[in-house]
């Protein structure tokens, strides 16, 4: 079976105005949200209520990566100290001194 993408075909009229037909007879246009948006009947306060929880699990995300990576330069910290304690003693007095 050929993959779409092996065809090096460029896009014809055709077959733009029939993704415009398909496009315009999908679901997504008739979700209420998208219906308020076209007609311009969205306020920006609605727009923030709706906004808020995206941010809400974009900032979760954030956090969990920060807190990820915090654990993992503890890890290689306590991993070095072990197995390379004159680097760490370097380290140590570099970081210490730009205090």
């Amino acid at each position: 079976m050929k993959s779409l993408q092996s065809e090096n075909v460029p896009l014809t009229a055709d077959a733009a105005m029939r993704f415009r037909q398909i496009a315009q007879g999908h679901a997504l246009w008739r979700h209420p949200f998208v219906e308020h948006c076209r007609e311009g009947r969205l306020t920006l306060p609605q727009v923030r209520v709706l906004g808020t929880p995206m941010t809400r699990r974009a900032l979760t995300r954030i956090l969990g990566l920060i807190g990820a990576l915090g654990a993992a330069a503890v890890l290689a910290l306590v991993f070095l100290a072990y197995t390379q304690p004159l680097l760490m003693q370097q380290l140590g007095d570099a970081f210490w001194a730009c205090f």
